[in-house]
């Protein structure tokens, strides 16, 4: 058995091996073979892509916990509560 060597590919090529697996119609198991390339490392890539947006300048997904904590935008002069602390050593 020949031992295949290790090819670093970009997102992007991975992306293409991800969509092009669902276009052609085999199984995982038969494109990956027939790619040189190991199902685990397809399966791992389609979820990462998933997550992921699909071009960079897309917004990140927020958690929705996150999405429900809006900024106010109120401005809070936080001076005046110094004002109220007595001073130490003095």
């Amino acid at each position: 058995m020949e031992k295949i060597g290790r090819e670093r590919r970009s997102e992007n090529a991975w992306r293409e091996i991800v969509e092009g697996q669902g276009q052609s119609g085999v199984s995982v198991n038969a494109f990956c073979e027939r790619e040189g390339i190991k199902a685990v490392s397809r399966y791992g890539w389609r979820s990462r892509l998933q997550r992921e947006p699909q071009h960079k300048n897309a917004p990140a997904r927020v958690p929705r916990k996150a999405r429900l904590e809006k900024p106010t935008g109120e401005f809070i002069d936080l001076s005046a509560l110094s004002a109220d602390v007595p001073q130490r050593g003095v």
